[in-house]
């Protein structure tokens, strides 16, 4: 990998530390040309290049599914995580007794969607994160009584500890338990082959580790399961044959009819260039950076006698580490003000570079760290 390349796609490299993939990431330059050309060429050509703006859109579509091993058919285009997770919560039938398991302490978009059905009489039960991880037996055992869902967050957002999705998505499948994942923390800094997980629904946002906009989001929505989900919102977009603009109400049957209406295609174009550059630099390759660069802070960490909370376990790594610090809100903000971008969670400072992170980030993090 081209680091010095890397570093070149994303400007915000030249002026900060970026440690925040996990909370808001940098767009890199080519999403931001996107989007701009975009925006130029409506202001200059109006709707003139509206179809060739709907073959941007589909392409977009398949790299997304490419992304994860899915078919495009069972990719949808979403504002946000939230959005994504209650359009399944919302789709499903439900009846009085139903019950949800849910992985907690998570992050709320994980959570509220389901505490939502409650005029539904759906019960939700907490599946507990023992330090961000969720163990199989634990998981095993919950699902002792009857549950007609089980969702979890693939990535834990306050420590950095993975799921093991395969060992979860086999205990749902076993169980005939459809299972949902929010896979925020895990899309295009981790590989994901959503067919291996055993999934039946997935949502992420984009504007963290896929470093595109804010306000868009995926989901994916298994073939198999499509018959499951109802179509909570429709419009004019959710139909067969949409430009036609009959008054035939006859669904798609592709994860597409979740969109009703006019989607955001600047921001779409944005996240096209984004996945473009990604997939470009390769997924494990992402992955095997990312670790590395952990491993460099950890270790100064460790020699500064700052304690690492996230676990180095192989299984268990994401691209989220945290320490703990005595005053960690004076450090997140001393940081912030020296041009080092972190988040604060948990009373923990929570650091994510990406790919492009390099050793001259790592020794101003540092510098700033030993000034404070």
């Amino acid at each position: 990998m081209d680091i010095a390349r890397a570093r070149e796609a994303f400007p915000a490299a030249a002026n900060m530390v970026c440690y925040n993939h996990a909370g808001i990431a940098p767009l890199p330059r080519a999403s931001v040309e996107a989007h701009r050309a975009f925006t130029e060429d409506r202001a200059a050509f109006g709707s003139k290049n509206y179809f060739a703006w709907l073959e941007a859109v589909a392409r977009t579509r398949e790299l997304a599914a490419r992304l994860i091993g899915a078919s495009p058919a069972e990719i949808a285009f979403t504002g946000n995580t939230s959005m994504g997770l209650s359009l399944v919560a919302a789709g499903l039938s439900w009846r009085h007794g139903d019950r949800v398991l849910v992985s907690a302490p998570d992050f709320p978009s994980v959570i509220y969607p389901w505490l939502n059905l409650a005029r539904h009489g759906v019960t939700v039960d907490y599946l507990e994160r023992v330090d961000g991880r969720i163990g199989l037996e634990a998981a095993a055992k919950a699902l002792e009584s009857p549950a007609k869902m089980l969702v979890a967050a693939s990535v834990d957002f306050a420590t950095g500890a993975a799921c093991d999705l395969a060992g979860l998505g086999a205990l749902c499948r076993e169980r005939d338990v459809l299972f949902c994942l929010d896979a925020v923390q895990s899309l295009g800094v981790l590989p994901l082959s959503i067919k291996e997980t055993g999934a039946h629904f997935a949502a992420a946002g984009t504007h963290k580790w896929l470093c595109g906009p804010m306000g868009l989001g995926l989901l994916y929505v298994a073939e198999e399961t499509a018959d499951l989900l109802h179509t909570p919102v429709a419009g004019w977009k959710s139909v067969v044959d949409e430009e036609n603009f009959s008054l035939h109400f006859d669904l798609k049957t592709e994860a597409a009819r979740l969109e009703p209406g006019t989607l955001d295609v600047g921001a779409i174009m944005a996240l096209r260039a984004s996945l473009e550059l990604l997939l470009d630099a390769g997924v494990p390759e992402i992955k095997e950076r990312v670790f590395a660069h952990i491993d460099a802070l950890a270790a100064a960490l460790a020699g500064r006698g700052l304690a690492v909370a996230s676990s180095m376990a192989p299984a268990e790594r994401s691209g989220i580490v945290c320490f703990e610090h005595p005053n960690p809100e004076g450090l997140f903000a001393h940081c912030l003000q020296h041009g080092v971008a972190l988040s604060l969670r948990s009373e923990r400072i929570r650091l994510s570079p990406h790919f492009y992170a390099d050793e001259s980030d790592l020794e101003r993090f540092i510098e700033v760290l030993d000034d404070f």
